[in-house]
């Protein structure tokens, strides 16, 4: 450990970097996976794949409708990880985005 690294130890301060690496050391877990609220990030982040890999609009409004439910667990903290503060998925703006882009794919 570094130095500063170490003094900040010492005091309390911890990072990201530093929270996930206890997390993975925690859990057992591998190196490739998430804690579940950097996960529900990245989801988040990806949600137009989602959404454009869905079949039909009520598989759209479900798969949202479920994404958000994650995003209020993460919100009220009943998520381990870092602190999420994403706002909910507008389920009409993914289901209108999803339309347009499957009408542009068909023509």
């Amino acid at each position: 450990m570094t130095c500063a690294a170490s003094k900040a130890h010492r005091s309390g301060h911890r990072d990201g970097v530093t929270w996930v690496k206890d997390w993975l050391r925690r859990e057992g877990a591998t190196a490739g996976a998430l804690p579940p609220t950097l996960a529900l990030r990245r989801e988040a982040q990806d949600l137009r794949d989602s959404v454009d890999r869905r079949t039909s609009e009520a598989d759209v409004r479900a798969y949202v409708a479920g994404l958000n439910e994650q995003l209020r667990k993460a919100r009220a903290g009943l998520l381990d990880g870092p602190p999420v503060l994403l706002p909910p998925i507008d389920a009409d703006k993914a289901v209108q985005g999803w339309r347009e882009r499957r009408a542009r794919k068909a023509s």
